[in-house]
């Protein structure tokens, strides 16, 4: 545990940062699909796709834990590999 609980203190610091980026992008996600939907003439395409990233954005959210992640390694393999498919990002190592 001496080994353990430092090195998921450090990784606590970039995964909190990474939530606070995906809560700012819900938002700003979330307001520009409002924005659309109240537009004289709306893009029902573009709405129906924004909404479509809200959805994928609001799923990983859901599954960022703070307090999970940092217990369970599997969990946090299981979450990389979905932050990569969101996003269409290749594993870096």
């Amino acid at each position: 545990m001496l080994i353990i609980e430092p090195a998921m203190d450090e990784v606590a610091i970039p995964i909190k940062e990474f939530i606070d980026f995906l809560d700012f992008e819900i938002e700003k996600a979330t307001l520009s699909v409002n924005q659309e939907k109240w537009e004289s003439i709306a893009n029902m395409t573009k709405i129906a796709n924004d909404e479509a990233w809200l959805k994928r954005l609001t799923d990983l959210r859901r599954n960022l834990d703070i307090y999970d992640l940092t217990v369970s390694v599997p969990r946090i393999t299981r979450l990389v590999g979905q932050i990569e498919k969101t996003f269409d990002v290749e594993g870096g190592g």
